[in-house]
């Protein structure tokens, strides 16, 4: 397995997150990093765990700025990409100005670090920056569970560890001890809601959440064991907690191993989000490579379990999208993700992610099949109907092979072009084929000053005089194929009506609706939108 080349420390910090890592003093370059290093105070001062080059160094030991400063000095030469030290060390938060200046010549960013152990932070960004290019994109927390069962077996009591929301992700292997609630919980991977309620209305959670140490929890319901609990943190921020029923008051050696084991749990919940993600990037920038077709694209579907073929790919774009970048792409997100979901009941090997203001998914299609069956489209159908903000989805003709992904990709985004102005929300490029074509074809300044100083300027011009019917009556009749009764039936008028307006048109203009040539050029100007409603326009 090849390690990737590098991170850029500006996903690394992405991917960390603000609450435990954040930019302080230094250049605003964006440099790969491709791993992380201890600096060892024992030492010179651009010693540590491995060469500095390329890697974030944890300033273990750094006393303050001045330490800083000398460190900055000799990480520069060696090319280090950042120093994290912590933010509560004199002149580090806010920075000095000598800090500043020290990390401006090296050119070495500065990062404060939360209140999180270096332990947990080494393992946190180890995860982030050397997830090898063909690693599975998750994995799942065995080591919880081999906690949750450490802590049952020294506690002697039922364990389960959950997140910040009360979802269970593991639990000790001795539940036969456990009371209602705790069976309730596990089966259904989730503290009951009523449960929640109780312990809420009970100051539960805010005692919780406010205690470095385990609290005691007693609910006065027959047949329920007490508990103890713990939250998880990792620095400022809850992760989750984890909870122990006990028929006895824990001593304090086992409340000591109640909160080491804390510590142990935050590292593996924030290994696990780094993990996914890193994959969840990994697979989005796969999925972009598989749009881009030609070669690249048949290993990215390799690796991203993709068939050979057919594949079809969807287009989807969110009505009225946020003005702010961050709202958008939150939002376009949101999308890809949604279509993942729905998707993968009736394709389950689907991968999505956003490219250019779309939300894209690429899914496997049964084979010799020339467009996608009507279970995807149903399913798609629902999903534009029921999100909010509504959707629009275009679908392009399926891909023999990934390498004609491209193809595909263009084909979708082109019926979701012409969409808003066919009257429905979902289609695929069969269903508008001929609103495609059209929306190809390249109108030039000339063909544009013919349709502004044409004949339907002058009709336009009049309808807007006269407050007539003539464009409309003249678009009906060409979309009949000049089908009088039809036509008029249409526009619910007489067909003696429907001649007296086209006989008008033709004094007005000139223009014998008898020629083929005429009608074909008049259907393009009224297919193409350009009806010279302002012809009077001035060309530039």
């Amino acid at each position: 397995m090849t390690p990737l080349p590098g991170v850029p420390l500006s996903r690394v910090l992405d991917e960390v997150g603000s609450t435990l890592l954040a930019p302080a003093a230094g250049p605003a370059h964006d440099p790969l990093v491709t791993g992380v290093t201890v600096h060892d105070p024992a030492d010179d001062p651009a010693a540590g765990h491995g060469d500095p080059r390329g890697t974030v160094v944890l300033g273990v030991g750094v006393a303050g700025a001045d330490q800083a400063c000398a460190l900055l000095a000799a990480l520069g030469p060696a090319r280090a990409a950042a120093l994290v030290l912590r933010a509560h060390l004199p002149g580090v938060q806010p920075p000095t100005p000598q800090l500043r200046a020290a990390a401006d010549a090296a050119g070495v960013p500065v990062l404060v670090a939360a209140a999180v152990p270096w332990s947990q932070l080494l393992v946190l960004l180890r995860t982030i920056v050397d997830i090898p290019g063909e690693a599975p994109f998750g994995h799942p927390l065995g080591d919880l569970v081999a906690l949750s069962n450490t802590v049952a077996a020294a506690l002697g009591g039922a364990v389960t560890i959950e997140d910040r929301a009360s979802r269970v992700l593991a639990f000790s292997g001795n539940q036969a001890v456990a009371d209602a609630p705790r069976v309730a919980t596990v089966l259904g991977r989730q503290v009951p809601a009523e449960w929640l309620d109780r312990l809420t209305e009970a100051g539960v959670f805010d005692r919780l959440y406010s205690s470095d140490e385990p609290i005691d929890v007693v609910l006065p319901e027959p047949g329920v064991h007490p508990r103890v609990a713990v939250a998880v943190r990792a620095g400022e921020e809850i992760l989750g907690s984890i909870w122990v029923t006990t028929d006895r008051p824990l001593d304090a050696d086992r409340r000591h191993t109640l909160v080491s084991a804390a510590r142990t749990a935050a590292l593996h919940i924030l290994q696990e989000r780094a993990v996914e993600s890193a994959g969840r990037r990994r697979r989005a920038e796969l999925t972009a490579t598989v749009l881009g077709g030609g070669p690249a694209a048949t290993d990215a579907a390799r690796r991203l379990g993709l068939p050979a073929g057919p594949l079809a790919v969807v287009a989807a774009r969110p009505d009225g999208a946020p003005a702010h970048a961050a709202d958008r792409q939150a939002l376009l997100q949101r999308t890809a993700d949604a279509l993942g979901m729905h998707l993968a009941a009736v394709s389950p090997a689907v991968v999505t992610t956003v490219l250019d203001d779309v939300a894209y998914a690429v899914l496997p299609l049964a084979p010799r099949t020339n467009r996608p069956p009507d279970p995807v489209r149903h399913t798609l159908e629902r999903l534009a109907e029921r999100r909010e903000p509504p959707i629009t989805v275009g679908v392009g003709r399926p891909a023999e092979r990934p390498a004609r992904l491209d193809r595909a990709r263009d084909d979708a985004d082109a019926v979701l072009t012409v969409l808003p102005h066919a009257g429905r929300r979902v289609a695929d490029l069969t269903d508008v084929w001929a609103r495609v074509v059209l929306a190809q074809l390249p109108v030039t300044p000339a063909l544009q000053r013919y349709f502004r100083t044409g004949p339907l300027a002058d009709v336009t011009r009049y309808d807007a005089a006269h407050g007539s019917p003539l464009l409309t009556s003249l678009r009906t009749y060409l979309d009949s194929f000049g089908d009088m009764v039809g036509a008029a039936r249409q526009l619910h008028v007489h067909p003696n009506t429907l001649r007296y307006r086209l006989r008008r048109i033709a004094e007005l203009t000139g223009l014998d609706l008898d020629d083929a040539d005429v009608r074909l050029a008049v259907s393009l100007q009224l297919r193409l939108g350009a009806t010279g409603a302002n012809p009077d326009q001035e060309e530039e």
